[in-house]
């Protein structure tokens, strides 16, 4: 490693963080509410344990931050910039400290800040920017703890996870992950005969508990909702498939999407045939997740933003194939460029819809669950 280099790398990574940050903070207060944005608001304004669509942190963040700086767009919207911006920096950890590279660690978090789908997720506030930050946090602790013995590391992995179950039911997915990866890493399965796992499962549940009593006395509608209401109208079928992976090559920018794939691919076959625990750990974490959505697909429409967790690892297997391709690290060098450069094309033109949404002058079904068409007329 070339000290110099992984300074100048990482002085980059900072420096796109801070402008690209400022530019976001700006962009708060420059268009109206989106109808989500207004529901999750009128949430913060009624506090509760949960509610019908979503567990509450969404609600209680953006509370914090009208409570501390008044209401308005930008207080609103706060909490996700926020999210965003320190999921940024736990990605810069996890490579930082997983492949011992300030230069690796700098790559994957530009092509986070650069990737569409964050870009949208640090202007506009849902359950999926606060998801994102309790989740990089719990890979980062679950990574201390499993792979560099930190026992302490356990607990906060804990506490993140259920942090993460408080802003989407869809964090459930972190368990099977984290349970595969301690079952197919030999140096690493010993974890499952110890107690630090299964108390860290336990402090998850604790602190998701607050959802689980309002449901209880609300009729278990919130898991009724997510599991049963939403999905009743799944059929089995192909004829959304060819609509997933259009959608992720749309939200990731088509280079970052399928060199993406290709180094999760990479991961998994390096992870499970050479027994390289820090690919085979990416792996777990991105092919569940993107794997998940992908069969969902089969049977209903899945929205283009329920696939934001597995993006954190994808970028993650990039800076891995990065660090191990040998032979074709100048090609995979190039196209990672190449996918930086079109993901900022993608993300100017958001920026520019963002400011002048009259360009878009079609009709388009927002989701068929909260029902109509929206115009942009």
């Amino acid at each position: 490693m070339n000290p110099a280099k992984e300074k100048i790398t990482t002085f980059i990574f900072l420096l796109a963080l801070i402008v690209v940050t400022v530019i976001h903070f700006f962009y708060l207060s420059a268009v109206p509410l989106s109808g989500d944005e207004a529901y999750h608001w009128e949430w913060s304004r009624h506090l509760a344990l949960s509610y019908y669509d979503h567990p509450p942190m969404t609600a209680w963040l953006i509370a914090l931050s009208t409570r501390l700086f008044g209401t308005s767009l930008s207080s609103v919207r706060l909490p996700a910039l926020f999210s965003m911006t320190v999921s940024f920096i736990f990605l810069y950890l996890l490579i930082r400290d997983m492949f011992e590279d300030k230069r690796l660690a700098a790559l994957a978090g530009v092509i986070a800040i650069v990737l569409p789908i964050y870009t949208i997720g640090s202007i506009i506030i849902t359950t999926d920017p606060p998801l994102g930050l309790f989740y990089t946090i719990y890979i980062y602790s679950f990574y201390q703890a499993a792979c560099r013995e930190k026992k302490s590391c356990w607990y906060l992995s804990g506490a993140a996870f259920g942090a993460a179950m408080l802003c989407k039911f869809i964090a459930y997915l972190i368990i099977p992950a984290a349970f595969f990866f301690l079952v197919f890493s030999p140096n690493r399965r010993h974890w499952l005969k110890r107690k630090e796992p299964y108390l860290a499962f336990v402090i998850g549940v604790i602190v998701f508990s607050p959802v689980v009593y309002w449901n209880m006395n609300h009729g278990w509608s919130t898991f009724l909702f997510n599991f049963a209401a939403r999905h009743s109208e799944a059929r089995f079928g192909f004829g959304h498939l060819g609509e997933f992976f259009a959608g992720q090559m749309i939200v990731a920018s088509p280079v970052i999407f399928l060199l993406g794939i290709a180094a999760a691919v990479w991961a998994g076959v390096r992870g499970f045939f050479k027994r390289d625990e820090n690919p085979l750990f990416l792996f777990m974490f991105s092919a569940l997740s993107l794997g998940f959505f992908g069969f969902i697909g089969l049977f209903e429409r899945v929205s283009l933003h329920w696939t934001a967790l597995a993006y954190y690892t994808l970028i993650a297997s990039i800076a891995a194939l990065n660090y191990h391709a040998k032979r074709l690290k100048k090609a995979v060098n190039i196209v990672t460029a190449a996918g930086i450069a079109l993901a900022l094309l993608m993300d100017a033109g958001i920026h520019l819809v963002a400011l002048r949404p009259d360009i878009l002058t079609y009709d388009y079904t927002y989701s068929k669950w909260k029902g109509g068409r929206i115009s942009t007329n």
